[in-house]
C-alpha cells in the first residue's frame, strides 16, 4: 500500500504503515491497488470555508458528515448565506447485476489468468475510478467502501446523485457486449443519523431495486425504476429550470407539489385501475391556469404542457423522481 500524505499529524492513531510499492523484498509479487476518497478541508474553496464558517460548523482536516450536507446544492450559497437548496446527506449503495450468470456462462473461468484479469478489472473499475471520479467531480463525498463489485458511499445529497448516474454511465460502457448492468439504492437523511441507519435504509433500497426484472435499476424517494427510464425524462427537468428562471418569484411550490400528487394518482390508474384517479388530467390542467397562465412564453408553456402530461401518464414514478430532485434543489430557504 502507497500512502501519499506524509503529514505526520494524520498518523497519529496509525498503529503500522508499510509501503512495499518499491521494496526489493516484495519483487515479482503481485500488488493490488487499493484506493479511495475522503472530502478533506484543503481542498475546499475559500467562499465553501466562510460559508460553513458562518453556519459555526467545526471544519476538521477531514470534513464531517454534517460538513458535506451543508455543501449540498452549492449554487444556492451566496455572500455566506443559502439562497435554495435542501441541505441534506445521501448514502448510495451500488452492486453489479447478473454477476453470477456472466461468470457461469462466459468464458472467463476457462483459466485462472482469464478469471484474474476479469475480478481484477472490475474491481479495478470501483476501487481506483470511482474514488477519481469523486476527486475530481464530486469533492464532497466519502468512500465508506468501494470494491469487488459494489461500493458504499455519502455525502452532498446532490452530487452523490450525479455521482450514481455517472458511475453507471461509466460502468455500461465498461461493461459493453455483456449482461452486466448496475443498480442502487439512495437513501436522502439529515447529517445527524446513526451510520448504521443511514446504510440500513439504502441496503433496503438497493435490495428492492435488484428484485425489478432484469434489474438495472435505482431506487431513490421511495420509487424504483429502471435507470433508461429515469434518464429518458423527455427533457421534463431542463424546461423546469427554464421555467423557473423565466420566472421573476420561480414555480410556485404549491404547484409542484400538486405534480407530485398527480404522479401518484396516475400511479393509481397504471398499477390499480382507478378509474377515478384519472381525473388527474383536468386537475392538471386547472392547476397551470390557476398558477401559471398567461406567465410563460407561448413556447415555453407549450414543451412544459406537453412534456408533464405525457410523463405523469406514461412514467410516474420517473417523474417523481425528477420532479423532488428539481423541488429540493430550488426549494427558498
Amino acid at each position: 500500500m502507497k500512502f501519499v500524505d506524509n503529514d505526520p499529524k494524520s498518523l497519529k492513531n496509525t498503529v503500522a504503515i508499510f509501503d512495499i510499492s518499491k521494496s526489493d523484498d516484495f519483487s515479482g509479487f503481485a500488488k493490488w491497488e487499493i484506493s479511495s476518497y475522503v472530502a478533506l478541508k484543503k481542498n475546499l474553496s475559500k467562499q465553501e470555508i466562510e460559508f460553513l464558517e458562518s453556519q459555526n460548523e467545526e471544519i476538521p482536516d477531514i470534513l464531517t458528515f454534517e460538513n458535506l450536507a451543508s455543501l449540498s446544492v452549492k449554487d444556492g450559497i451566496t455572500n455566506k448565506k443559502r439562497e435554495f437548496g435542501v441541505e441534506a446527506l445521501m448514502a448510495l449503495k451500488g452492486d453489479v447485476d447478473n454477476m453470477g450468470q456472466f461468470i457461469r456462462h462466459s468464458g472467463v473461468t476457462e483459466s485462472f489468468a482469464k478469471y484474474n484479469f476479469f475480478s481484477r478489472m472490475v474491481d479495478y473499475f470501483f476501487s481506483v475510478y470511482v474514488p477519481y471520479l469523486m476527486e475530481n467531480r464530486y469533492p464532497n463525498t466519502y468512500t465508506v467502501f468501494a470494491g469487488g463489485d459494489d461500493l458504499f458511499i455519502l455525502g452532498a445529497w446532490d452530487e452523490v446523485l450525479d455521482l450514481s448516474t455517472e458511475v453507471r454511465e461509466k460502468f455500461m460502457k465498461f461493461a459493453k457486449g455483456s449482461p452486466l448492468s448496475f443498480s442502487v439504492g439512495l437513501s436522502m437523511t439529515k447529517p445527524n443519523k446513526p451510520v448504521k441507519f443511514i446504510a440500513h435504509i439504502a441496503e433496503e433500497f438497493l435490495e428492492y431495486s435488484k428484485e425489478l426484472e432484469g434489474k438495472d435499476a435505482l431506487t431513490i424517494f421511495k420509487e424504483r425504476v429502471k435507470w433508461s427510464d429515469y434518464l429518458d425524462d423527455l427533457g421534463l427537468y431542463d424546461t423546469l429550470q427554464d421555467m423557473e428562471n423565466s420566472l421573476k418569484d420561480g414555480i410556485p411550490t404549491a404547484f409542484l407539489y400538486r405534480l407530485l400528487e398527480f404522479c401518484e394518482m396516475s400511479k393509481k390508474v397504471k398499477q390499480d385501475g382507478d378509474v377515478k384517479s384519472t381525473i388527474w388530467k383536468s386537475k392538471l390542467a386547472y392547476s397551470y391556469r390557476r398558477n401559471l397562465e398567461n406567465k410563460l412564453s407561448k413556447e415555453l408553456e407549450k414543451d412544459f404542457l406537453a412534456t408533464i402530461d405525457e410523463m405523469i401518464e406514461k412514467y410516474p414514478s420517473e417523474t417523481k423522481i425528477v420532479l423532488s430532485k428539481f423541488i429540493y434543489k430550488q426549494r427558498r430557504s
